[in-house]
């Protein structure tokens, strides 16, 4: 026989606990009462996972489009020139390789958050209890047991990406701009 103990959620105020004895369960109760326990569905979980992506994936376009727009703003003055001391070329380079990795860091992310979307929307084809039995709680747990990778490399290259473009800008203001005063340019330091 079977017997299961399982605390029901809060009804008026009280806590519940369903009690039942049986030779078998079948599939449907055993998901209902896992429902009932507070785990969801492989469907919406899965669901909320890829809204997780979407919200990565759109800042990750917004700080590739700023740092488009640094690169874009900053072409010339972050340009080596031969009259730069050698440590000013250096920075500048610097400056100009972090805002180039910014970018492609934020594409890749951009890339995974959009890959794994689409194989989270795709959970809907696979017959359900194929995710190793296992059952999730939030939508953070189910990318992290089935899309680990897919999940860090999102959100590392989007942070790595924002603290490259971030990095950039900083050295961009500390570099001494042309017509700059020497007032100008120890306010910058």
């Amino acid at each position: 026989a079977f017997h299961a103990k399982l605390q029901v959620p809060a009804l008026f105020g009280r806590r519940s606990i369903l009690t039942t004895t049986s030779t078998s369960i079948d599939s449907s109760t055993l998901h209902s009462l896992a429902t009932l326990r507070g785990g969801g569905d492989e469907i919406e979980i899965a669901s909320n996972a890829f809204e997780w992506c979407a919200n990565l994936g759109a800042p990750a376009a917004l700080v590739g489009g700023a740092v488009l727009a640094t690169l874009a703003e900053t072409r010339e003055d972050m340009a080596p020139r031969k009259s730069d001391t050698p440590l000013t070329r250096l920075k500048k380079k610097i400056a100009r390789f972090l805002l180039l990795s910014a970018f492609a860091l934020e594409i890749v992310s951009i890339f995974v958050t959009t890959v794994t979307g689409t194989m989270l929307l795709a959970q809907g084809d696979r017959p359900t209890g194929t995710q190793a039995g296992v059952e999730y709680h939030s939508p953070m747990g189910f990318l992290r047991h089935n899309h680990e990778f897919e999940y860090l490399t999102a959100r590392i290259t989007f942070l790595q990406g924002l603290f490259h473009w971030l990095l950039a800008t900083a050295m961009e203001v500390l570099l001494p701009k042309k017509g700059e005063g020497e007032t100008a340019e120890r306010m910058n330091r």
